[in-house]
This record gives structure tokens, C-alpha cells and sequence, in this order.
């Protein structure tokens, strides 16, 4: 089958004569992303440079992918070529690192990536010469290509001393904001300790924070690890300042931070270094360990985060929610029988039957409700003063977007809508049940 040719087109002359002139014809590159190795439906950054300049669309902000729309379009002629920034190197002022760099021949190109962990693979987002495939009657050049640790590690910017400087907010802390920068200029030991002088509003004390080792990174990575160098430089620099100021606030003198930037574990803010976990915190006179997986598992065990009064209300409360689905189910079934009823004599029966179930709705609801209050009081009134503290001043931190942790999530700390109880039911709030994560608020990449 021929290559696609330029289209032509007739025009009349001034004269009144005929011409052809040559249009150029336009062909489609398709990237296409399959990140099922790790997360379906991960919300990945991206922003797309056609001929070395990115597309006015997505020069202020990256687009993110989204859980429907796994795949980025763009139109273009023979001869062009496009690339792809993605991650936090597709923030508008990074933009260093373009990868599956392509450039168009007389055809449509289609882009296939697909996510893979391990560090068996050594490619780098370079494309490897294409396969002529046949597509809805035409040829296609096809790519495949794959996204792995080190093209994760490529296209996570990796903030220099001089960057973070210049992020860092107005009136932070010295003392913080020299700690936050010596991690940027590579740190001796992974732990900080911070000499803290007395204040209007605090005395004098010091904070030892120590950062757990990235198996995630060092399992996906061929690069000569290093978490110094490698993972905590490519954590968004206000993050660890959220963090440190609030912990002084909170009168907090040790953290432990078990997760900075990774390359291929949970949803993209942790990958596009703006997400940071913590397992401890403890102060002079009290110390919490961030975990209330006892709540829901029975294998788990017992600790002070948890206690007797508490488990009963929360199992009062998961009997009401699963008794309100019930009555619900119920319903449901009354609902269909009468849909499908073809005989007059039973329509005033099923009607009633439908009028009973909606009434035992309502009561399981108002049931539930009442076993909530009953449980969300006992958490409130029974969670460490610590963590109440920390929370209080992280949620109020401005470079602070969501907080999660096994008491309350937060998924938006900017508006108005009190955190949520974590009730540990769905996925995001079983992640969260035995840590606590803070996401930091920047525009530019997410």
C-alpha cells in the first residue's frame, strides 16, 4: 500500500485560471500509556513539545492523564517532531528531560508505553526504530516503548540547593530553612539535626528527624543508588518545610519519615515528589506511633491508638452501615418485583411492600447516623494531643494541599469542608491507617 501523499486543492486564479496548489497533509501521533504494573489509573503530568517548543496549551500548566483518556494526541505534518515532559519535569520552569522523542514520516504514528518494575530494563525513553503495522485499512508506524525506574528517575526533577532556596516560603524559620537546604546539598547521614533557638512562641530545643531507606526506589533502579543524592532531592522542598514547621509548632522533637519521592508505588504525588509520610513523632511528655490498623483487622495488634471503648462503637457502626445496606437491598428487590408485576390484583400489595421497605431505609439511615456521631465522638475525644496539634498546623500550612492520616483525611485543606473520619473502607483510607501523608500543594505540576 502507497505512503499518504499531499492533498491538493484547485484554485482560481485573479486571471481566471486554474492551478493546483499543494496542502500539506497532517498526521496524528498517538502516545498511548498502560500503567497497570502499578496503578491503572495514575494521573500522570505531562506536557507535549512539538518541534522543541511546548504547545501553547500546556505552557503555564501540564495536562494530567486521565482514568478514562489513557492516551496524549497531536496533529502534525511530515517531518515534525514531537516529545513528551512528563512527571514534575513537565513543571513549566524544569522541562529538562523530554523522552519518546518521535519525528513524523509520511504517516500516522502510534506510541505504545507500558509501565514495567524491576531493574531489568536499561531504556531511557529513547524509541527504538518502528514496525510498519496495518490500522483500519492504512499503515501506521508503531513504537513501543516502556516506562521504567530510571525513565522515573529522569523525569522527576531533582530540585538543586539554589531552587529550593528561591521555593522556600517568606518568613520561614532560619534554623528550618537551613536544615530544609542541607538537604539539597546532599546530606552526610540521612537524618537531620536541628539546633532550635527560643522564639516568641516556643523555647529553645532541638528535632531529630531520620528518613527510612526507598526500597521502591532502590528495587527499580539501575543507577548507583544513593538516598541522599538520588530521593530526597526530588521532593518538593516546601513539603519538608510544611513539615518541620508544624512539627515545631507542635513542641515535636523526633520524626521519622518513612517516604519521600518513589519511583513506581501508589498514586502519582509521591512519584512527582510532592508527597512525604510519617510513622512517628514523639515530644518530651508524649510519643505517637501513626498506626490504627487494630480498628478494623483483629489480627493487628493492640496499641494506645485504639482502645476497648472505641472498637465496640466502630462495630456498632459497621453493623448499622451494613444493616442500612440490607434494607436497602431490600428495597431494591421490592422495587423490581413491582416493575415487573403484571397482575392488578397484587399492584396495592407490592406498592405497600415498597412504602415498608423505605421506611426501614430511613430508620437504618437514622440508625447509622446515630452509631457514626456515637463513634466520631469517641475518636475525636480519644486521639493524641500530638496529632491533633500537628494536624491543626499542617492544615493551615499554605503549601499544604491534602493530609492524610489513620484518624481524619483531608483531601482538600484549602476549602472549607472538615476532614472526614478514617473509617479505613476504602482503599485510600486502608493506605492511610498506618501513617501520615502530607501532599504538597503546587499547581504547576498537579
Amino acid at each position: 500500500m502507497p505512503d499518504e501523499k499531499a492533498a491538493a486543492s484547485c484554485v482560481l486564479t485573479q486571471d481566471g485560471a486554474v492551478t493546483t496548489v499543494l496542502i500539506s497533509a497532517r498526521f496524528s501521533v498517538c502516545y498511548e500509556f498502560d500503567t497497570t504494573a502499578t496503578n491503572r489509573d495514575l494521573a500522570l503530568p505531562y506536557a507535549v513539545a512539538l518541534n522543541g517548543k511546548v504547545l501553547a496549551a500546556h505552557a503555564d500548566k501540564p495536562r494530567v492523564l486521565d482514568a478514562k483518556g489513557r492516551t496524549i494526541r497531536v496533529s502534525v505534518e511530515a517531518g515534525d517532531e514531537v516529545a513528551l515532559y512528563l512527571n514534575s519535569d513537565a513543571h513549566p520552569e524544569f522541562r529538562t528531560a523530554p523522552v519518546y522523542a518521535v519525528k513524523v514520516r509520511n504517516r500516522d504514528v502510534l506510541v505504545r508505553i507500558v509501565e514495567r518494575k524491576g531493574r531489568g530494563s536499561h531504556r531511557k525513553g529513547v524509541l527504538e526504530p518502528p514496525t510498519c503495522q496495518l490500522r483500519d485499512g492504512k499503515r501506521i508506524d508503531v513504537y513501543d516503548d516502556e516506562l521504567n525506574g530510571d525513565i522515573w528517575l529522569k523525569i522527576s526533577h531533582c530540585y538543586t540547593s539554589a531552587e529550593a532556596q528561591a521555593l522556600l516560603p517568606v518568613g520561614l524559620e532560619p534554623t528550618i530553612r537551613a536544615a530544609v537546604l542541607s538537604i539539597y546539598h546532599g546530606l552526610p547521614r540521612p537524618e537531620l539535626l536541628i539546633r532550635l533557638n527560643a522564639s516568641d512562641t516556643a523555647t529553645a530545643s532541638s528535632m531529630h528527624v531520620t528518613f527510612d531507606d526507598s526500597d521502591n526506589a532502590r528495587a527499580n533502579i539501575t543507577a548507583t543508588y544513593s538516598l541522599q543524592k538520588l530521593v530526597l532531592p526530588r521532593t518538593h522542598p516546601s513539603g519538608y518545610a510544611a513539615l518541620l514547621s508544624a512539627a515545631r509548632a507542635a513542641g515535636i522533637t523526633e520524626l521519622r519519615v518513612t517516604s519521600a519521592w518513589r519511583p513506581m508505588l501508589g498514586s502519582i504525588a509521591h512519584r512527582a515528589g510532592l508527597g512525604i509520610d510519617v510513622s512517628y513523632a514523639g515530644a518530651a511528655d508524649n510519643a505517637v506511633q501513626f498506626n490504627r490498623v487494630a480498628l478494623t483487622d483483629p489480627k493487628a495488634p493492640d496499641t494506645a491508638n485504639v482502645g476497648a471503648k472505641e472498637k465496640a462503637l466502630y462495630a456498632d457502626f459497621d453493623h448499622a452501615v451494613q444493616a442500612r445496606e440490607n434494607e436497602e437491598k431490600a428495597r431494591d428487590r421490592a422495587t423490581k418485583l413491582s416493575q415487573a408485576n403484571r397482575n392488578p390484583d397484587d399492584t396495592t400489595r407490592l406498592r405497600q411492600d415498597i412504602e415498608s421497605a423505605n421506611k426501614r431505609v430511613q430508620t437504618a439511615k437514622l440508625e447509622q447516623k446515630e452509631a457514626e456521631k456515637r463513634w466520631n465522638d469517641e475518636l475525636s475525644a480519644d486521639q493524641p494531643r500530638l496529632v491533633r496539634s500537628l494536624r491543626s498546623h499542617l492544615c493551615k500550612n499554605k503549601s499544604v494541599q491534602q493530609l492524610f492520616d489513620p484518624w481524619y483525611m483531608d483531601t482538600d485543606t484549602k476549602d472549607t469542608t472538615p476532614p472526614a473520619a478514617n473509617q479505613q473502607r476504602s482503599a485510600n483510607e486502608k493506605l492511610h491507617s498506618n501513617h501520615l501523608h502530607i501532599t504538597v500543594h503546587e499547581p504547576k505540576i498537579l
